[in-house]
């Protein structure tokens, strides 16, 4: 126990690795805000940014691979 302890101060001694997460529905996207609000990411030493758009945002981007 005691080493684990130890371990997750150094993850939060590291920066946080950032990085963008597009949902496009609500149940699609509920998980991600949960395990966020929960600090999971960060627990891990990642910063997500949670990205709604709408679906037909979703069905454009994802035909011209942007």
């Amino acid at each position: 126990m005691l080493a684990a302890g130890g371990l997750a101060d150094v993850v939060l001694a590291q920066e946080l690795r950032r990085f963008k997460v597009v949902y496009a529905s609500a149940t699609s996207g509920g998980p991600l805000w949960l395990a966020h609000e929960k600090g999971r990411f960060q627990a891990h030493g990642l910063e997500p940014e949670l990205v709604f758009i709408s679906g037909t945002t979703a069905s454009s981007v994802t035909t011209v691979g942007s």
